[in-house]
């Protein structure tokens, strides 16, 4: 349990975004010390709550983005100037939780 005194709440560890790597070093940091009080900060929902990451393609459909942080590429020089749009997912889990679902399929020379 964190520190709490006079409505200020303080922590021995912080850690800023809970995709992959953020969610394994808050748990080990947890872990190995259970005297040290950790906070996780996520900038958006459980994942739990977003259908459209379960289904390969459906992610990059998704009319809102309201779960994405909405980044854009710079106009690609080899897309004919392109602007390409940059999944990055924005709940617990990060991109890990939708896995990209994307689906590549490999050269016939492989």
């Amino acid at each position: 349990m964190a520190h709490i005194t006079e409505n200020i709440v303080t922590y021995d560890y912080v850690v800023i975004g809970g995709g992959t790597s953020g969610a394994v070093a808050a748990r080990r940091l947890a872990e190995g010390d259970t005297n040290s009080n950790v906070c996780l900060i996520e900038a958006g929902p459980s994942h739990e709550e977003i259908v459209d990451g379960r289904m390969p393609g459906s992610w990059a459909l998704h009319p809102e983005r309201s779960h994405d942080w909405n980044y854009d590429t710079v106009p690609q020089k080899g897309c004919n100037n392109r602007i390409i749009y940059a999944l990055r997912a924005c709940f617990l889990g990060g991109c890990s939780a939708i896995d990209g679902t994307l689906l590549i399929r490999g050269a016939k020379a492989d």
